[in-house]
């Protein structure tokens, strides 16, 4: 608030000092004349007090009344000129000068807005250089891809009689397409069955295909559809190749709903969680209440606040260890009441690393080897990008004498 009420003020200063001069012309010429003037005159008047008294002779009183008078017709002169040079402009010429710098503070104003971040704190050089190194490392799409095809259940296709039929009309498109280059709907289509038969990469390919081929006709949809491949097909990570294009389809529609989506993606994956929060809300408040955008954006929203606020509910060694003194009965009944609520908020709302790592540990405690390996490798994948929580997820594993399943 303070900082709007600084910002309104100077502008408000700047107006002030920038339509001053405009409105009221400058005055400075004309005072100085017309007091020249009034000295004039009042010279002429002590000359003839002068000549009364006797202390001027006449011939004397003659010349100095001539030479006063002729500055006097120089000054009256100078006084009339200036005045004119100094009227204000008229009523067309004040409005067009107010509207010019109003137009100015208003672009100005609109161009912090959408350039800027208001809110954002002081940025300390030291930090600013910490976090462009941290960009520096990120992984690249393709090193991204390469990592998300690695992990366990990557590519899988859908199996069954329908699978089957549906990877041969796939082909069969495949086959059309090589002969049709430039159907620009084929490849929109071929997109699609991609990534049905869980080809993510090919399904970014085709439409990096289907962008080439529409040039500057793409629409900002096209473009926030080749975002979303691209995360997909990096399992979730939003590249800076990904921002790039999700950047492109924000100029091009701003409102968007899928680039907005993965844009807040972007700003929590990055730590800047309140903008994240930002632009989720946003989004929210956009969206359709029918929209199936709708209810994964609030559990996405309350994993997002629940991490930005630090608490993490759920059961702790602590609590675990407090059930051995219950019956066995009781003992068992409450630490699966615990897992459950626990395991049901990370599958709606989502959760920090730290929360992953405890429902890994209670289930190992329970017995349930192969859930807990189940929830460590989802956890692996969603917090693919976060080296920390990987590393926690993974000691927390290998504490409960997990091993990684074989394929």
């Amino acid at each position: 608030m303070l900082f709007w009420a600084i910002v309104i003020v100077l502008t408000l200063l700047a107006l002030s000092f920038g339509l001053r001069p405009v409105l009221l012309g400058s005055a400075r010429g004309t005072a100085r004349a017309e007091y020249d003037v009034r000295i004039y005159r009042d010279q002429l008047a002590e000359i003839e007090a002068d000549l009364t008294r006797g202390v001027l002779t006449q011939d004397e009183a003659e010349a100095s009344r001539a030479e006063i008078s002729r500055r006097l017709l120089a000054a009256a002169a100078e006084a009339e000129q200036s005045a004119a040079d100094g009227e204000a402009p008229g009523g067309l010429s004040r409005i067009t000068a107010v509207a010019v710098l109003a137009t100015a503070s208003a672009l100005s104003l609109g161009g912090y807005l959408t350039l800027g971040a208001p809110g954002l704190p002081d940025q300390p050089l030291a930090g600013r250089l910490a976090e462009q190194q941290m960009a520096e490392a990120r992984p690249s799409q393709l090193e991204a891809e390469e990592a998300a095809k690695a992990r366990p259940g990557a590519g899988v296709a859908p199996e069954g009689p329908d699978a089957d039929q549906y990877r041969a009309l796939v082909a069969q498109l495949e086959d059309v397409l090589a002969g049709r280059p430039e159907d620009v709907r084929g490849h929109q289509l071929l997109a699609q069955a991609y990534l049905r038969l869980n080809r993510r990469a090919d399904a970014r390919e085709a439409q990096v295909k289907v962008l080439e081929l529409l040039g500057e006709a793409a629409t900002a949809e096209d473009f926030a559809l080749l975002a979303e491949y691209m995360v997909l097909a990096a399992d979730g990570y939003v590249s800076p190749e990904a921002e790039q294009v999700l950047a492109e389809a924000l100029t091009r529609d701003p409102a968007d709903y899928l680039a907005r989506y993965y844009s807040g993606l972007a700003f929590a994956q990055g730590g800047a969680l309140a903008m994240a929060e930002n632009v989720w809300s946003d989004l929210l408040l956009a969206l359709p209440e029918s929209s199936p955008m709708s209810a994964s954006l609030r559990r996405d929203l309350a994993g997002l606040r629940r991490a930005a606020s630090g608490s993490a509910p759920g059961p702790t060694a602590a609590d675990i260890a407090a059930a051995q003194d219950a019956s066995p009965e009781d003992r068992q009944a409450m630490i699966e009441g615990m897992v459950s609520q626990l395991s049901d908020r990370l599958a709606t709302e989502g959760g920090p690393p730290e929360d992953w790592a405890r429902l890994i540990r209670a289930e190992a405690v329970l017995g349930r080897r192969d859930q807990a390996t189940a929830i460590w490798m989802e956890a692996r994948t969603a917090f693919a990008t976060n080296v920390q929580a990987v590393e926690l997820i993974d000691r927390t594993a290998a504490e409960a004498g997990l091993q990684e399943p074989v394929e």
